[in-house]
């Protein structure tokens, strides 16, 4: 059945959001689609915490991208682990990451002036 899909960005302003404190996308291969869709909204987010499937570079552009706006980003792989008695198995050949990423914090004027910049 078709749907009308709209953009983050478009919600974001509809609803009247401002800031973002923390942004979870895990939307099976689409993250670099979200984070495109948020436009200049990109950088009122303050942290973004996704799952990607790095097949066809999708993990370095999405790294990159968050580097591009301010954002301090890491990546952990996902491994076979057990949490509150759960196995979950992630084989290596399925290539999923977690990505971290944080906005870098702006020094202010006030410490800028006491280092003489």
């Amino acid at each position: 059945m078709p749907c009308r899909v709209r953009t983050l960005a478009d919600l974001l302003q509809t609803h009247g959001i401002g800031k973002v404190a923390l942004l979870k996308v895990d939307v099976e291969g689409d993250e670099l689609e979200v984070l495109r869709g948020l436009g200049q909204r990109l950088d009122h987010v303050q942290q973004v915490v996704m799952e990607v499937h790095d097949i066809y570079g999708r993990l370095w552009r999405a790294l990159c991208l968050l580097r591009r706006h301010g954002f301090r980003a890491v990546a952990v792989p996902q491994r076979t682990s057990t949490v509150l008695g759960y196995r979950m198995v992630i084989p290596p050949s399925l290539r999923l990451w977690y990505v971290y990423a944080r906005r870098k914090p702006r020094r202010s004027r006030r410490s800028r002036r006491k280092r003489g910049n």
